[in-house]
């Protein structure tokens, strides 16, 4: 039992530095800025948190597909939501107000293989 809490111990510690490179390089790459020294730290738990939920999904075969960090990777789901998605409506007002034009619909054999989203 030992051996297993020291093990985690050790994994938990060598995960750390990483973390705090992937955020040094995540804010250097979109220019991110904080307005203290604590919003940095509460920027970089919300970092972490992300790139835990990330490693999980793409660890997790029954995903057909991976994410990665992105620009937004230090918000929290709530604070996403609250700035790109408040106020939508997403029922058949908005989204079967026109019908579809099909003149540019391709079959799925056409399609590619993957995507690089």
């Amino acid at each position: 039992m030992r051996l297993l809490l020291l093990s985690a111990m050790c994994v938990v510690a060598l995960a750390l530095p990483t973390a705090h490179t992937e955020f040094a390089a995540f804010k250097a790459r979109y220019n991110k800025q904080y307005a203290d020294i604590g919003e940095e730290i509460s920027r970089l738990r919300i970092f972490e948190a992300n790139l835990a939920k990330i490693a999980a999904h793409n660890a997790d075969e029954r995903w057909t597909y991976t994410l990665g960090v992105n620009q937004h990777a230090d918000l929290t789901g709530s604070e996403f939501a609250k700035l790109y998605a408040s106020g939508k409506r997403w029922d058949a007002v908005t989204l079967g107000s026109q019908p579809h034009d099909d003149s540019a619909d391709v079959p799925v054999s056409s399609l590619p293989s993957s995507v690089d989203w």
